[in-house]
């Protein structure tokens, strides 16, 4: 099977949702430890039933409420100091994550007003573009 691709995805069958649902899962959550190593931080604390299961049962980015398309990969967002799974997003929302938690940390240097505050003059500059 390992050299075997999806007729559905073409992806490779064993990570495959479609062929081998655990096996995606497995995969899944390796590469997320992978990364998480490697940028030192908490991988997702979720087993591979927990996984399969989050799966089963989301539809919708957790972050904007828009359907997710399975096929482009949503990305499975966590807290990367604490390891709880926050949901599946769309890789674009995943990224806005992301930046504001390191804005929090760099520009509010993890003061919650002072971060509030730099999002407001953000926020107040993008809107009057």
């Amino acid at each position: 099977m390992s050299n075997q691709r999806c007729a559905t995805t073409g992806k490779a069958a064993q990570f495959c949702f479609h062929c081998s649902p655990l096996g995606w899962a497995k995969g899944i959550l390796n590469a997320q430890a992978h990364v998480a190593k490697a940028k030192e931080y908490l991988p997702p604390a979720i087993s591979v039933e927990g996984l399969l299961a989050l799966r089963a049962a989301t539809s919708h980015c957790y972050l904007c409420g828009e359907k997710l398309n399975w096929d482009d990969g949503p990305h499975l967002d966590h807290n990367h100091k604490t390891g709880e799974v926050r949901g599946y997003a769309h890789g674009s929302c995943n990224i806005i994550i992301g930046h504001l938690n390191t804005l929090r940390d760099t520009v509010g240097r993890g003061d919650r007003t002072q971060t509030i505050n730099v999002l407001n003059m953000i926020v107040s500059n993008w809107i009057e573009d």
